[in-house]
């Protein structure tokens, strides 16, 4: 989905939330305290209603603080961010946060952006499995290297070399590679070539018009479950990488009918329209073979995200036992 469209599904949504009531902060905590203290189920639930409506403003600028209509991820569009940020901020509510906060962007935590990043892509990443960075690092890594960018007007993979040696204390980076390889079938070269891509990427959705990036350190630790998956998804998901296809088609190829159902089936990261999709594009689990067009049409979404989806989960299902056994 392009920003534009990005930016007219926000605003139209906007236009819809414009109608209610805007409470602020003293007034949402009253009207959650009269809830509380309601007898009457019909009643209680009316003001709950009341309360969230009435608060969708704040959920409104959150989405607009952190710019998502910019981030270009073929695994989110902005009704899975809408609705994915309004849902948590309904559970949120219902804990009695307001009554531990004393504005409404406290509630906005470190927590919030996990959790929020978790319902958008589905797992919460290890950043060492998929990057040259740790999860300790990354975010200090991605800050210098903006830094660096902006400095000089910009930056080449030499400079993305340099930075990383720099911060690890190595005159080469290179030296340390020895061609491992991880649960996604990519070795060190591949994971530091990634990373580079991936953080010109990032850079790529952060800037705004006029080329500059608002995202100090801090909003970046914030967002990097998003913002990794953002530029991952760009770099291999991809409906024409052979790379990608090659390698997840293999385990379809090495895997037997019954322990390939039981990884789908017991891969705890696939929800059940992911499952139907695997089993009917591969054909298995009784199911008769599909093309991923034909997927695509069958549940109402674009061959992009079909293909997403289908690669996604068999990337997922490597991580079963048996799996590994026949990739070996």
């Amino acid at each position: 989905m392009s920003k534009k469209e990005q930016k007219r599904i926000y605003e139209e949504w906007i236009k819809q939330i414009a109608e209610f009531e805007h409470l602020d902060f003293v007034e949402a905590k009253k009207l959650y305290q009269r809830m509380s203290d309601e007898p009457d189920e019909d009643k209680a639930r009316e003001y709950f209603n009341r309360l969230i409506e009435g608060t969708l403003y704040v959920v409104a600028r959150f989405i607009k603080n952190n710019n998502f209509s910019s981030i270009d991820n073929i695994n989110f569009d902005m009704n899975d961010v809408i609705n994915a940020t309004s849902e948590l901020w309904m559970r949120k509510i219902k804990t009695g946060i307001l009554l531990e906060k004393d504005t409404f962007y406290k509630i906005f935590d470190t927590t919030f952006y996990k959790e929020l990043s978790q319902m958008l892509i589905g797992i919460d990443f290890t950043v060492a499995e998929i990057t040259a960075a740790s999860t300790d690092n990354f975010s200090d890594l991605l800050h210098a290297y903006i830094e660096f960018s902006q400095k000089n007007g910009g930056s080449s993979y030499d400079d993305f070399i340099r930075i990383f040696s720099e911060y690890f204390g190595v005159e080469n980076l290179h030296s340390k590679i020895n061609n491992r390889l991880n649960a996604f079938g990519l070795s060190d070269m591949d994971l530091i070539e990634q990373t580079y891509e991936l953080f010109e990427g990032i850079i790529g959705f952060l800037e705004n018009e006029d080329g500059d990036i608002s995202y100090n350190k801090r909003k970046l630790d914030l967002l990097k479950n998003i913002l990794l998956d953002s530029g991952l998804q760009r770099l291999r998901l991809n409906v024409d990488d052979v790379y990608e296809k090659d390698m997840t088609e293999g385990i379809i190829k090495k895997m037997n009918y019954k322990d390939l159902i039981d990884a789908i089936n017991n891969c705890v990261w696939l929800d059940d329209r992911a499952k139907d999709i695997v089993f009917k594009v591969t054909g298995s689990n009784g199911e008769k073979k599909i093309s991923l067009t034909e997927a695509a049409r069958e549940y109402g979404i674009t061959l992009s995200r079909a293909s997403e989806i289908y690669y996604k989960s068999l990337r997922y299902i490597r991580h079963n036992g048996n799996v590994r056994k026949c990739l070996k």
